[in-house]
């Protein structure tokens, strides 16, 4: 998966949904900080994309950096208020669990 999304990049390395991608493949083979850069490029790229700030609130979780992850799950559920999945993270981020 890794090296599919690096091919789809060598033709545009500027496009978003390969980035995004990369950095699920990053993420699944638990590399967390390099996700975390795509994702990071992926905001940046296409900072209305829901998906990545939800995905960055769980890495930045996972890692322990409550704040950050809760800036990027609060962002989540502004561009997508359909989606609970944000607003359930934030829960269990306030729960403790």
């Amino acid at each position: 998966m890794i090296q599919d999304a690096h091919r789809a990049l060598a033709q545009n390395p500027d496009d978003a949904n390969s980035r995004y991608n990369l950095a699920v493949a990053y993420k699944l083979a638990g590399m967390d900080d390099m996700a975390i850069e795509e994702l990071n490029r992926v905001a940046q790229l296409q900072p209305d994309f829901s998906d990545v700030h939800y995905q960055l609130g769980l890495l930045h979780a996972r890692q322990g950096r409550l704040e950050e992850a809760r800036m990027a799950l609060r962002r989540a559920a502004e561009l997508d208020p359909e989606d609970e999945r944000a607003a359930g993270a934030l829960k269990r981020l306030k729960g403790g669990g």
